[in-house]
């Protein structure tokens, strides 16, 4: 593990994964690397990530440090012949996330963001609906994500140097359920409240398709949004709540009236719970 902050505690599940060992932890200081070696039982810790990623036993590497290093760890990890799983986001632009999937196809090592969402059952049950058209075709998506939070809780999220904001840090659950539904926008149009800092405390994007599917977005720090996904097809309308929590994530799907006001026929909602 790279990184020895709070999301670095990710050390706990990767304790029960099956064939999994947990060998080595890093971080900018001796101190902080031991201190958590010893709280999860880890037999190495490194006071640099060069040492982590030059370590000959360690084969993947899981890169927990703040947003803005991201592109330099991974490379790092990519150029000393490590797999990586990178926390979210793995970059903080489209350019250095072409740089380091280039660097990862060229040594041939996998690479992957750690967007556990993705995985879910529910999230699993919801793109196995849609692809079998249980929905009818997709018109359009609404994803948000956002609650209130004071920049005493975590100053990081405040800090353009840090890559801070409500975009990069909750904003991209909402993107990613929008982009497994409908893939890339040919067009975005975006809307933001930016702190003096110039990072965004709150965003509202609309996201334009080929064959006229559209989506919006929200995210933000200012106050509590829905914090679900819905998703409306010609025939029927498919909903999740609580979308990024794998243990409070109910799927609805439900039959729409016609274009005439009549019920049409009608199923009794399916829920599954991850």
């Amino acid at each position: 593990i790279m990184g020895t902050g709070a999301i670095a505690n990710f050390a706990q599940a990767l304790k029960t994964t099956p064939g999994a060992v947990l060998h080595a932890a890093a971080s900018r200081s001796q101190a902080s690397a031991d201190a958590f070696a010893k709280k999860h039982g880890i037999a190495r810790s490194f006071g640099s990530y060069e040492e982590l990623a030059a370590d000959g036993e360690v084969d993947i590497v899981y890169v927990a440090t703040p947003h803005a290093f991201h592109r330099d760890n991974v490379l790092l990890c990519l150029g000393a012949g490590r797999h990586v799983l990178c926390e979210k986001p793995l970059a903080v632009s489209a350019a250095q996330v072409a740089e380091c999937v280039a660097a990862a196809r060229e040594r041939n090592l996998f690479l992957m963001e750690g967007m556990w969402t993705r995985f879910f059952p529910v999230a699993r049950a919801i793109r196995k609906a849609v692809a079998e058209g249980a929905i009818g075709k997709v018109v359009s998506v609404s994803a948000s994500l956002g609650f209130k939070l004071e920049p005493s809780f975590n100053p990081r999220l405040y800090e353009p140097a840090l890559a801070g904001g409500a975009l990069f840090d909750v904003g991209i659950y909402p993107a990613l359920w929008i982009s497994m539904i409908l893939g890339t926008p040919s067009k975005v149009t975006a809307h933001a409240h930016l702190l003096p800092s110039g990072v965004d405390q709150q965003t509202f994007a609309t996201l334009e398709y080929e064959g006229g599917a559209m989506a919006h977005l929200e995210c933000g720090f200012t106050g509590s949004l829905p914090n679900d996904v819905t998703i409306v097809g010609e025939r029927s309308l498919s909903t999740s709540g609580r979308h990024c929590s794998p243990s409070l994530a109910p799927l609805l799907l439900q039959e729409r009236r016609d274009t005439s006001g009549r019920a049409g026929r009608r199923s009794a909602p399916r829920r599954t719970r991850s």
